[in-house]
């Protein structure tokens, strides 16, 4: 699709670089190719151009115009549009194509593999949803569109995949925004999540995901747009908030937190009751609120008590 489209949707505003794009997104840790994105300052959008996955981005004439008196001649064209609001037009936007073209459809591929044991009073999309073999669906599950569930894995009664994810826009109008969740799920093999827990789809063209052989306790919730690595233990009552990217290997442990776009590298332990607001390197042990480094929190305590 070219960015001109977006005429079709507000003709106010100005396209000054039409260029395709195939996906959007606010997050440039994660990016696919092809992406369309928005930027309210300067240092914002030159990280997007920068980007080799970036092929649009919706900004100010102000920051526009800056960037343009202060941007090199080798700087790579890339598709722009110009708006007063980006990040409220950005979300209207992806709302738009949501309701009102074929942007974000996914072809109809459902599947179920063999030995399967899925409870009567579990309830499942008939839409889109694959499940690999031996899949063990408790009662009160339910899986929502778009999901894909790998060979072997575990879902505990009560637990909801695939459902809406929490991304709202206080306006100043005081409008309050609700982004419609596009996106899908995509648990990997082997992965157990036990009863009561939540797992939100992603708001674009992708999945939120959980990589092979992790464990998810009891009441935990995965927000949109996680990407979950390979063998991580969360423990009850977690939370891992939106488009957190946590590597393999990492515990996470009892009623912590990890805020929205986070980033917890492989190896990590994320301690009970943390709030996570920065990235934790690898085989980094946090704890607190704000979490630090789990040696200093100790020696803290210790000078209070």
């Amino acid at each position: 699709m070219n960015l001109q489209v977006i005429n079709d949707y507000a003709p106010s505003i100005g396209v000054v670089h039409d260029a395709p794009f195939d996906n959007l997104t606010f997050n440039l840790a994660d990016l696919l190719p092809g992406t369309l994105t928005f930027a309210a300052t300067l240092d914002y959008l030159t990280k997007c151009v920068a980007q080799p996955s970036v092929a649009a981005v919706m900004t100010t004439r102000e920051v526009f115009d800056q960037y343009v008196q202060t941007s090199s001649a080798g700087t790579r064209t890339i598709g722009i549009a110009l708006t007063p609001r980006p990040r409220e037009e950005f979300f209207r936007f992806h709302n738009w194509l949501c309701q009102q073209t074929e942007f974000y459809h996914r072809p109809n591929r459902s599947e179920r593999g063999t030995n399967c044991r899925i409870g009567s009073l579990a309830s499942i999309d008939d839409h889109n949803v694959v499940l690999g073999n031996n899949v063990v669906i408790e009662d009160f599950v339910r899986i929502n569109a778009n999901t894909t569930i790998g060979d072997d894995a575990v879902i505990g009664a009560g637990t909801i995949v695939g459902s809406d994810g929490f991304q709202v826009l206080a306006l100043p109008s005081r409008e309050i925004l609700k982004v419609t969740h596009a996106g899908g799920v995509r648990i990997g093999k082997n992965v157990e999540i036990f009863s009561n827990s939540a797992v939100a789809r992603h708001i674009f063209n992708d999945d939120t995901t959980i990589g092979d052989d992790s464990k998810i306790d009891n009441l935990v919730y995965v927000a949109h747009a996680v990407k979950l690595g390979r063998r991580c233990r969360i423990a009850a009552n977690a939370m891992i908030g939106g488009s957190a990217l946590i590597g393999d290997d990492v515990w996470i442990g009892p009623s912590a937190s990890i805020s929205s776009e986070v980033v917890v590298k492989n190896g990590a332990n994320i301690t009970l009751g943390s709030v996570v607001t920065r990235t934790v390197e690898a085989n980094e042990r946090v704890t607190g609120n704000f979490a630090v480094p789990h040696d200093r929190f100790i020696r803290f305590i210790k000078t209070i008590r």
